[in-house]
């Protein structure tokens, strides 16, 4: 009978998860209300016009079904969810991102990530990523379902 409550626990806890806004549509992520929110949008990635590191690395992200761009910025490593430091000089074939699980992304890959909105501003849009899939990879486990 003990292990009843330990039970009953353990899933109450793991139910409360963090509370991630989806953005779906048109929905403008640049908003105050998102400001220290988690976010999941869906966007492909592009190379900003310069990088500027401070600990992180940042990438532009389009998001889906907009004109907008935010800054994706990632912690550095070679483990999953994170991107890899650049050489000087560095070309797009450099650019590694890990996925959450372990697979490469890169450039101008479809993708799904999920962090907090650190900067909403309509000139400084900023998103520091948690976590990150391919786009790509959430299509074949619809299809495989």
């Amino acid at each position: 009978m003990k292990k009843l409550p330990i039970i009953l626990s353990v899933l109450l806890l793991s139910s409360c998860g963090e509370n991630v806004t989806k953005i779906e549509g048109k929905e403008n992520v640049c908003q105050e209300k998102y400001k220290d929110k988690k976010l999941e949008v869906t966007g492909v990635l592009f190379i900003p016009s310069s990088f500027v590191t401070t600990g992180r690395m940042n990438m532009l992200l389009k998001i889906e079904g907009t004109d907008q761009k935010i800054l994706a910025s990632f912690s550095r490593g070679k483990e999953n969810n994170k991107m890899e430091e650049l050489p000087d000089n560095f070309s797009e074939k450099d650019i590694v991102i890990r996925d959450k699980i372990g697979g490469i992304i890169t450039v101008a890959d479809t993708v799904r990530a999920r962090g907090e909105m650190i900067a909403t501003d309509s000139n400084w849009c900023q998103m520091n990523v948690d976590e990150i899939e391919k786009y790509v990879e959430l299509q074949k486990k619809s299809i495989s379902l």
